[in-house]
């Protein structure tokens, strides 16, 4: 039986994740996890990830409810259809539309340039289609006699949302906001441009 061979692994580090500055390895630069630059973008990230999820998926459910609620032809087609309007726009082009529009003050509005609020915009509005079509897929599922029933008994949107659509959608806005937040986190070109 051969011995091991101690030289075999000594070449092995964890500085790359761990390690702290040291002039002397790695050019001086501390692990990932050291490292304030990479830990402040991984926060930002997660941040707009966790923010727009929820922004996105309840427009979305809104959307959804609209266009499988009462029918107006056009108006649903419409929004149906603008609702994919991000999906035909790669990431620059969007993010430069983003940066003319809310670049400058509006009225009362400041200048969102170089502010996470212009990120969370732009990422809920590319984020869209993706709720849209999960909060639609959610809704078609939810018999509409329930909704007819609590609106006959004087149920407001509000409470036929709150009491009936959410508790019966839970599952499908879980899995559409995973769906956004996965889209946000990969999503480089916006983030790069904003």
């Amino acid at each position: 039986m051969r011995p091991a061979r101690p030289e075999l692994f000594s070449n092995w580090t964890l500085h790359y994740w761990i390690g702290t500055a040291d002039p002397a390895f790695a050019r001086g630069l501390p692990g990932v996890l050291r490292n304030p630059q990479l830990m402040t973008g991984l926060w930002t990230t997660l941040s707009l990830g966790v923010g727009v999820s929820p922004a996105a998926v309840a427009i979305g459910l809104l959307t959804a409810v609209t266009l499988t609620g009462p029918r107006i032809a056009v108006l649903t087609e419409t929004v149906n259809q603008l609702a994919f309007l991000p999906m035909l726009l790669p990431g620059i082009a969007f993010g430069a539309a983003y940066i003319a529009l809310y670049g400058a003050p509006i009225g009362p509005l400041p200048a969102l340039y170089g502010t996470p609020w212009l990120l969370g915009l732009a990422l809920t509005a590319s984020s869209l289609p993706f709720a849209v079509q999960t909060g639609r897929a959610t809704v078609a599922q939810i018999g509409g006699e329930i909704d007819e029933a609590a609106r006959m008994t004087g149920a407001s949107l509000s409470r036929r949302l709150a009491a009936i659509t959410l508790p019966l959608a839970s599952k499908g806005v879980i899995a559409g906001a995973l769906l956004v937040f996965v889209n946000v986190i990969g999503d480089l070109a916006i983030v790069v441009l904003l």
